[in-house]
């Protein structure tokens, strides 16, 4: 409506345009980036229990 389209919606316009290899780093990148803020916020939880034993 009025040439606006939803964030989202854009957002796989814009990925479906993309090259496959592009698309692949974008992946990656963001898969990779998911797994170290979770290792870190695991090691951060299991120092906490150490230094705390319940």
């Amino acid at each position: 409506m009025f040439g606006y389209a939803a964030p989202h919606v854009e957002l796989g316009a814009n990925m479906a345009r993309m090259g496959p290899r592009r698309l692949l780093t974008t992946v990656v990148v963001l898969g990779g980036g998911a797994f170290l803020l979770g290792a870190g916020l695991l090691r951060l939880e299991t120092q906490a229990l150490v230094a705390a034993p319940a």
